[in-house]
């Protein structure tokens, strides 16, 4: 992974110059956007993480220059239709990465046992699959996972 890392972040320092942020932040981005869009380690080969990870950083550039109202280049295109539907589309809905980086932080401020509970309900477990996967009862499943959610905000996660 971390050699994947490097690769993104050379490819991304064009961009973040221009766009003045720095390349780490826009390789992390692109690799947090792969992970929620499916790309798993264990599964992918190497080139096929790296591709799903350069495609990834390409969007996190794009929705970054839309953000802040700036022209994308055709040069971002491997075609002029998929440039044109490219364009038709918003910038990304999910969380910033100021955001990102907020919930990870109150993800480490939760005690353990509420972080295993509330990161194994939010993988789709059942609160009584919680319980038992920590051998514990059903109520206390979701007690903790409750006071996770409460500790990370109305919204948690």
């Amino acid at each position: 992974m971390e050699t994947i890392v490097a690769i993104l972040v050379s490819a991304a320092r064009p961009a973040a110059r221009e766009l003045g942020v720095e390349a780490q932040d826009l390789a992390q981005d692109a690799v947090c956007r792969a992970l929620r869009g499916g790309l798993d380690l264990q599964q992918h080969t190497h080139q096929q993480a790296l591709a799903f990870c350069r495609r990834a950083l390409r969007w996190v550039i794009l929705d970054l220059r839309r953000r802040r109202g700036r022209p994308v280049p055709a040069s971002q295109f491997a075609n002029e239709e998929e440039g044109l539907s490219l364009l038709e589309q918003q910038a990304d809905p999910g969380p910033s990465p100021d955001a990102i980086v907020a919930q990870a932080d109150a993800l480490n401020q939760l005690p353990p046992d509420c972080l295993t509970a509330y990161q194994l309900y939010s993988q789709g477990c059942t609160y009584q699959e919680v319980g038992q996967r920590m051998g514990l009862s059903t109520t206390k499943a979701w007690q903790l996972v409750h006071r996770a959610s409460g500790l990370l905000g109305a919204d948690g996660l």
